[in-house]
């Protein structure tokens, strides 16, 4: 009798598991807003399958990530919530704290099979008795040296060997089944063909059974490194940098089109929620140079038309590619109300069925993409990094600097976007929504807002005061 009972409760969970979608995370890197054929701003590029994604799918105009850094952006996307709340603003606050809970961990709990492969950047900056990855729900994770480190330069044999011997190690008995492959660059495979294989390979061995997919490429990111089957892609005459961007994008596009077709053979696209999404805009480091190489600086990509870069809450810093893809679930739409990266989270944990132990800052956008709900899915969005904080409830947007170095109010859907500072035009409004804004401060943790950077204060004089 009590076998039977168990063959009955395990077949009523994986009923139920069965009826859940899959879902899959494409995370770009460093990808600035143009940087995708169906935007429809530049003609150089070849990203067709991705246009796929937007043609068949939804693409965000308003889509934004909790940050212009790559740290923070992740750490909202993997818990949902913005990362301020637990006093994760930016690169240096890694790694991910344990008492924080990703999505992978509420989903494997749901019975999904969860597969990260690429870029982590969750707890490459700081010693830790605890690896954030080992604790962060995932089945399995492959990445490269450079992934794991995100280093804008090429690592030396020593540095290599050392990263990989300290995270290969086994797990121990009181983990779960996590298993770790971080391989050296120098080892077999173009990182991001092979983060493209591995996502295949893991949907082959899944697909009759509900997973999470997060590939996360480190790309457009620098180093720049594209093989020459990607670089002569593009003959053209362009500055150097953008043919090596637009290289590494067009590889990625080749992923996104290996995932369909592999979708498509096992007959459950229909059941396969994608979003693609960047961390945050491109660097320009002001001046766009195209240096000889492929290391730190302007990483080739293009954040037209808006204002600013990685770096800045500016429009180009957080504004980004979005596009949300379910066939036959979501009818194709260009989607224009401020959403998020948050979004995808919460989205992806309500249609599994998760209740989060903790309130979430993102919301289900299913009921607004279908048309169920026709307000707008967020009252306000908010941003704080390095000194600065920002706000936007509905077409405008408010930016403040800390310790008094200025404010600035834009309508973020005019022609002027940021080139023109409402601040005087507007006052009311704009001591609103500076209200409004500290009011969001106070909750964060730690609250208010520092002074900015030196740095810092050089992009704002560069972009909003001339």
């Amino acid at each position: 009798m009590l076998r039977i009972l168990s063959i009955l409760i395990f077949l009523v969970l994986y009923a139920s598991a069965a009826d859940k979608p899959n879902i899959i995370f494409i995370y770009t890197d460093d990808h600035g807003y143009a940087d995708m054929g169906c935007q429809g701003i530049l003609d150089d590029l070849k990203t067709p399958y991705i246009d796929e994604l937007a043609k068949g799918g939804v693409r965000m105009t308003n889509g934004y990530s909790t940050a212009p850094q790559c740290c923070p952006s992740r750490a909202g996307l993997m818990t949902g919530r913005y990362q301020t709340r637990f006093d994760f603003e930016g690169n240096g606050d890694c790694p991910l704290p344990l008492e924080e809970t990703t999505i992978a961990t509420y989903l494997s709990k749901e019975g999904y099979a969860t597969f990260h492969t690429g870029k982590w950047h969750l707890d490459a900056n700081r010693q830790s008795s605890k690896f954030a990855l080992r604790n962060s729900g995932m089945d399995t994770s492959k990445m490269s040296t450079s992934e794991f480190t995100s280093a804008a330069r090429k690592l030396t044999e020593a540095e290599t060997s050392k990263i990989v011997r300290k995270f290969n190690k086994p797990y121990s008995p009181t983990e779960r089944g996590f298993q770790v492959s971080v391989k050296s660059d120098r080892e077999k495979g173009y990182h991001l063909d092979v983060n493209n294989e591995g996502a295949v390979n893991f949907i082959e061995q899944n697909h009759q059974k509900p997973f999470f997919l997060y590939i996360a490429h480190r790309a457009p990111h620098v180093p720049l490194d594209p093989t020459e089957k990607y670089l002569k892609r593009f003959p053209g005459d362009m500055p150097e940098r953008c043919r090596k961007a637009l290289a590494m994008i067009s590889c990625m596009d080749d992923g996104v089109g290996m995932i369909l077709k592999t979708l498509r053979k096992h007959k459950i696209e229909e059941k396969t929620i994608i979003f693609f999404m960047s961390d945050n805009g491109a660097p320009y480091k002001l001046t766009k140079k195209d240096a000889p190489g492929g290391g730190p600086g302007w990483d080739g990509s293009l954040n037209d038309p808006w204002t600013g870069e990685k770096g800045t809450v500016m429009e180009g810093g957080i504004r980004l590619p979005y596009l949300v893809y379910w066939k036959g679930k979501i009818q194709s739409q260009v989607y224009d109300q401020p959403v998020i990266t948050l979004d995808a989270t919460a989205t992806a944990l309500e249609l599994a069925g998760v209740k989060p132990n903790k309130a979430l800052d993102g919301v289900n956008l299913v009921p607004f993409l279908t048309g169920k709900k026709t307000s707008a899915p967020h009252k306000a969005l908010f941003w704080r990094w390095g000194g600065q904080a920002s706000v936007r409830s509905g077409k405008y947007k408010f930016i403040e600097l800390g310790d008094d170095k200025g404010t600035f109010l834009f309508d973020v859907t005019s022609k002027e976007h940021e080139h023109k500072n409402l601040l005087n035009e507007k006052p009311e409004l704009a001591r609103e929504m500076k209200k409004e804004l500290a009011n969001w401060l106070k909750v964060q943790n730690p609250s208010g807002l520092r002074q900015p950077s030196p740095a810092g204060i050089k992009y704002f004089d560069h972009y909003l005061k001339n």
